[in-house]
């Protein structure tokens, strides 16, 4: 049985078939209480970005994916990975089929509409990403909530274009050159950290997780073309994309660290 979001093959069966789905380090979570770190705080995130080399349409979500060449490639150090370098391999969204849900992990009082991953593997592995998520410390993930509002987003605009040339699955296209800095809030230096798992199976237990407490707001347009994604199943029949997202699983003990107090 192949991995999906339906009944037969969604979150609730993938424990059956890939055994860290059972782990006590999972994700998504809700994030309800956190402690304030200082030390993040005094130490920023560092960013440096390239340009995207083709998206794909997986079945499952689209993926802009990203060089892994030495001097091409975008990395991410700082904050809770400290001097650990990663590399950007891709990212990707999860989504609802209406705005009232589809990201993945819950704050207070507030479930966005959608989430952006921004999927970082430790520089040691050279991209590979099976070597990277069998280690605890292979991957970062920068989580960018997505709101919906009146007004377009310039920066997802060029998503909403590149996704259009991948209308089904599978499929691939080449994409031009993109600022993958116009998809971030414009402040980083706020967000929640913890260590959990890759969202989608095999859901190992091998990602520290950076989620922006301050989202980035697309138009109801915007969204509704990502909503047109579809994917073909074995029989040739299109299915919808939506609702691609795992339900939050239990924290069991884990503490969430913010790098900023709730009253500032």
């Amino acid at each position: 049985m192949s991995w999906g979001y339906d009944d037969h093959n969604g979150p609730s069966k993938w424990a059956e078939i890939f055994e860290a789905a059972k782990g006590n380090s999972q994700s998504p979570i809700e994030i309800s209480e956190c402690s304030f770190d200082d030390e993040l705080a005094n130490r920023p995130l560092v960013l440096s970005h390239s340009n995207p080399k083709e998206i794909v349409n997986n079945g499952k979500t689209f993926q802009v994916v990203y060089k892994q060449d030495e001097g091409e490639c975008s990395s991410l150090s700082g904050g809770p990975l400290q001097d650990k370098t990663y590399v950007l391999h891709h990212f990707h969204m999860h989504w609802g089929g209406a705005d009232d849900r589809g990201a993945e992990h819950i704050i207070p009082k507030k479930r966005y509409a959608a989430e952006l991953h921004f999927v970082y593997l430790h520089k040691r592995f050279g991209g590979h990403v099976g070597e990277a998520i069998k280690c605890e410390d292979g991957v970062a993930v920068l989580g960018v909530f997505v709101d919906v509002g009146a007004d377009a987003h310039a920066g997802f605009q060029r998503v909403v274009d590149m996704v259009g040339t991948i209308p089904t699955s599978p499929m691939l296209s080449a994409v031009a050159a993109f600022e993958t800095t116009t998809l971030l809030p414009d402040n980083i230096a706020k967000y929640w950290t913890y260590h959990g798992s890759l969202t989608t199976p095999p859901c190992s237990e091998s990602v520290q997780f950076i989620l922006f407490e301050e989202p980035i707001s697309v138009s109801v347009e915007q969204m509704a073309r990502i909503r047109q994604l579809k994917h073909i199943d074995g029989d040739g029949n299109l299915h919808d994309m939506s609702d691609n997202y795992r339900p939050t699983q239990n924290t069991n003990g884990r503490i969430v660290y913010s790098s900023f107090k709730n009253d500032s």
